[in-house]
């Protein structure tokens, strides 16, 4: 490993992130210096459990918003269906009696005028869709016994590859106020309305809000430099976001630590918000494999390579589509990381010498001194 003390970086700063839509919805859709606090929510703060009922009306969330409150009685009976949110874009549901749901969903998004219309572009038409599986075969109704639930395949935000076509290259990203909405199928066209939720501001944003959600344990590691993944099988814990593991390097990191980290990936300030474009070596490599809370087993690893060379990290969490990547820049919260790493791994000699940079990208270009 390089045990240079002192780093030399140059990097171009590109321009803001540019989105480019595939399609657009069907009528249109919804520590730093200076930065004031923008920690993402919590799943259990911003998207909490409430009930949808069948409706036949456009709307029914205030009626279900009231109904999640009260208890079920006689005269007041359960919810035909709940739908609960998980971190932006996951899914649970169960049904209290038996139903019969289309298998074709939609994603709503919520307009500056509170007007609500679904997406007809998720994964190239196909739209999102009532499965668990990208893998298993979509009959066109799917029955559901009493209480029985599913946890959905989740929306990655994106249009294109939405839950579990590939990505494309102009795929667009969709932040703002979302909910799901689910149909019966039958001649009664029942409406399940779901929650709002709120998407995160880029697909960057939503891989560190769903890592740093309900860490329960996690270990550090030190990562070859030069020496990554080239086979589908190369995985952790001898390959961590596709770096290979150096031999015996790993350590479990203390609770309190676990802590720093989940509020220094939820914090918003602390990333660079616009492309940033940069020429630096892949060097000083730390790895950490966390095990958070989820409802689907495939959910419940992330994977985070830390360049501390180049303040780059690069996330890996599952979804429908598989093991995914997305690349965060940390250049505003260098020393912040940096405490926690050393902190890990107190008798690294190299991390202990590594000098940080002096000169911070700011987390917004407005945020420019």
């Amino acid at each position: 490993m390089n045990r240079a003390g002192s780093r030399q970086r140059r990097f171009a700063i590109g321009a803001a992130l540019l989105s480019v839509a595939c399609h657009g919805p069907s009528t249109g859709g919804a520590g730093s210096r200076r930065a004031p606090a923008g920690a993402a929510p919590s799943a259990a703060a911003s998207s909490t459990l409430a009930v949808a009922r069948a409706s036949s009306a456009p709307s029914a969330l205030s009626a279900a918003s009231a109904l999640s409150a009260a208890p079920a009685s006689p005269a007041n009976p359960p919810a035909p269906l709940v739908i609960t949110n998980g971190v932006a874009g996951q899914f649970e549901i169960r049904a209290n009696v038996p139903l019969e749901l289309a298998t074709n969903a939609e994603i709503e998004a919520q307009s500056a005028n509170g007007k609500w219309s679904a997406y007809s572009d998720l994964d190239g038409g196909r739209g999102y869709r009532l499965r668990e599986s990208c893998s298993e075969a979509l009959p066109a109704c799917r029955t559901l016994a009493a209480g029985e639930q599913l946890n959905l395949a989740p929306w990655t935000g994106s249009s294109c590859s939405a839950q579990c076509a590939a990505a494309c290259p102009l795929d667009r990203f969709h932040p703002g106020a979302h909910r799901l909405v689910l149909h019966g199928c039958g001649p009664a066209k029942a409406r399940y309305e779901g929650p709002p939720f709120e998407m995160a501001p880029s697909a960057r944003a939503l891989w560190r809000w769903r890592a740093a959600e309900g860490i329960v344990r996690g270990q550090v590691f030190r990562l070859e430099p030069h020496v990554l993944a080239k086979a589908a099988t190369d995985l952790p814990p001898e390959y961590i976001a596709n770096f290979r593991v150096i031999k015996d390097s790993g350590h479990p990191i203390p609770p309190e630590l676990l802590v720093e980290l989940a509020e220094w990936l939820r914090f918003r300030d602390a990333f660079v918000q616009f492309d940033l474009h940069k020429r630096c070596l892949e060097w000083h490599l730390v790895g950490l494999l966390l095990e958070v809370e989820a409802r689907r087993p495939d959910e419940r690893l992330v994977e985070i390579a830390l360049n501390l060379g180049c303040d780059r990290a690069f996330i890996t969490v599952s979804d429908g589509r598989g093991r995914t990547t997305q690349v965060s820049e940390f250049d505003p919260s260098e020393g912040r990381i940096f405490s926690i790493i050393r902190r890990a791994l107190p008798l690294d000699s190299e991390l202990a010498a590594l000098r940080e940079n002096p000169v911070h990208t700011p987390a917004n270009l407005d945020h420019q001194d």
